[in-house]
């Protein structure tokens, strides 16, 4: 038998009696902890912070190789020069997975080195 506690408890047992804390479970007699997510990557980072995160990736060339591919009329083409945030939802960012073959995860690698990067 199990159940999991939660932060209204400060200790649960299970029918033989053993003791887990709040946040645990406990399965046959085994205390399990319960999962804990990652976080989630950020949701949008300056120009500068995108540009240098791809520059020490040694991909900003052929960002931008593929950003003037779009032509001046094209929204991302705009986006990348003007926005005050490059944001991971994004048209750009949709619009250059495909031709850079980024993986969801590569992306979020990406967006999680720029957050940290400052002047």
């Amino acid at each position: 038998m199990w159940r999991w506690t939660d932060a209204s408890e400060t200790l649960a047992t299970d029918d033989a009696g053993t003791f887990a804390p709040a946040g645990h479970a406990i399965l046959d007699g085994v205390e399990v902890a319960a999962y804990v997510a990652p976080p989630a990557p950020p949701i949008s980072v300056t120009p500068w912070q995108a540009r240098e995160a791809l520059r020490r990736a040694g991909k900003l060339e052929a960002v931008e190789t593929a950003i003037e591919a779009l032509g001046v009329t094209h929204a991302a083409h705009n986006a990348w020069h003007y926005a005050e945030r490059i944001r991971r939802d994004s048209p750009l960012i949709a619009a250059l997975q495909g031709p850079l073959k980024l993986s969801d995860a590569d992306l979020d690698g990406l967006f999680e080195v720029a957050k940290g990067l400052t002047l």
